[in-house]
């Protein structure tokens, strides 16, 4: 009968035995089932968070590169609202991941297996919502840049529009040919490239202010890079301004310059006809002798003939610097017939200075003894009035 109970015993015992055997596998598997169930709820909030901020970034989607400053405002607020939350909730459940699987150890082989191919599987949602997080971060960013940037990309842009302007009117001459552009078609150029140009200094210097305001309100490395290429494209503009500025600036002196040019060459050739009419007073044909009146029409007409050959040259000389060299040369031709006339001027002067003193002087003689008349009838005049006065009365 021992035996019996030994034999029941022992059943009972492999009977309960088997049971928490299965019971314990029936707990790994609720638990498993349960961690499981946990990481997904945490998979599933992520992808709530990032359909947020799909949501958020809809505005951006309408095919308007730059919003509004209002809606653009409001719109980045709700982006990087959004994906705050969506960081956090992917973070969250990437700690539970490494917390779960830290936990297989606790777990059968069969279970734990079976427990890490269900979390990887969710593990790949996971990565995918973090991607697509990343890349939204990403592109919030670079139109918070580009809002942030818009008023310095207009700027910029304005300014590489003006300086096009600029070399699009300056098409026509070049260092090279404005020697042979005709007077009139210079001067339509050279007016055209002025209001170019100081349309074109404006913008650069608009587009240098708004781009010192903007370095000093960016924070990020993004913006900063963004400004660096914007400067670049500014500094590039203003290079292109000042060769055509420089070509414009040419074109302008050689426009005064032949302006100048024919003016002295009119005054020049009158000049050079008062000399010859000189000459022939102060050298008369024969035994005939200039009257003092020639002589002193002489006399004032050499002296502003002198005067006038001082100022031809003073307005010459500040055009051959520059000048190319057609007009160089024809400026240095007209200075040299100046020298020339200066010289006739000068001799004939010295070769009628007595002669000129001479009638100079007794004109101021004859101009004296006229004053002394003068001066005598009224002085008679002031005796006659005061003849009453003399009677003893």
């Amino acid at each position: 009968r021992k035996e019996e109970w030994i034999k029941i015993k022992d059943r009972a015992s492999k009977s309960a035995d088997g049971l928490l055997g299965s019971l314990k596998k029936q707990r790994e598997g609720l638990a498993a089932t349960d961690s499981v169930l946990s990481f997904l709820k945490k998979v599933d909030v992520a992808e709530e968070c990032l359909a947020v901020c799909q949501e958020a970034e809809m505005p951006f989607l309408k095919g308007i590169e730059i919003l509004p400053p209002d809606e653009s405002v409001k719109a980045i607020g709700d982006c990087e609202s959004g994906a705050a939350k969506a960081e956090m909730a992917v973070s969250q459940a990437r700690a539970m991941l490494r917390s779960r699987f830290s936990e297989l150890k606790k777990y059968s082989k069969e279970v734990a297996s079976r427990t890490q191919d269900e979390l990887k599987a969710q593990e790949k949602r996971l990565e995918g919502v973090g991607k697509k997080l990343a890349d939204f971060k990403k592109e919030t960013s670079e139109r918070k840049t580009a809002a942030m940037l818009a008023e310095a990309h207009e700027a910029v842009s304005e300014a590489e529009k003006k300086a096009a302007a600029l070399g699009k009117a300056c098409e026509g001459l070049t260092l090279e040919n404005l020697d042979g552009v005709a007077a009139e078609a210079l001067k339509e150029s050279v007016e055209g490239t002025g209001t170019c140009e100081r349309e074109a200094a404006a913008a650069i210097s608009k587009a240098r202010q708004v781009l010192l305001a903007k370095q000093k309100e960016s924070k990020s490395p993004d913006s900063n890079s963004s400004l660096k290429k914007l400067q670049d494209r500014m500094t590039a503009a203003q290079g292109e301004m000042s060769k055509h500025r420089k070509v414009s600036s040419i074109g302008e002196k050689l426009l005064k310059g032949k302006a100048v040019l024919v003016e002295q060459v009119e005054k020049l050739q009158q000049i050079e006809e008062d000399i010859e009419r000189a000459d022939k007073v102060a050298k008369p044909e024969g035994s005939e002798k200039a009257s003092d009146e020639d002589i002193e029409a002489m006399g004032t007409s050499m002296m502003a003939a002198q005067k006038a050959l001082k100022l031809a040259t003073v307005s010459i000389d500040p055009y051959l610097t520059a000048a190319p060299a057609a007009l160089r040369a024809s400026l240095q031709g007209l200075l040299v017939k100046c020298k020339a006339s200066q010289e006739k001027v000068g001799k004939l002067l010295a070769a009628t200075r007595e002669r000129r003193e001479q009638v100079l002087g007794e004109a101021m003689v004859k101009e004296g003894k006229a004053k002394t008349a003068e001066v005598e009838v009224i002085m008679a005049k002031v005796d006659e009035a005061e003849l009453p006065f003399l009677k003893g009365v």
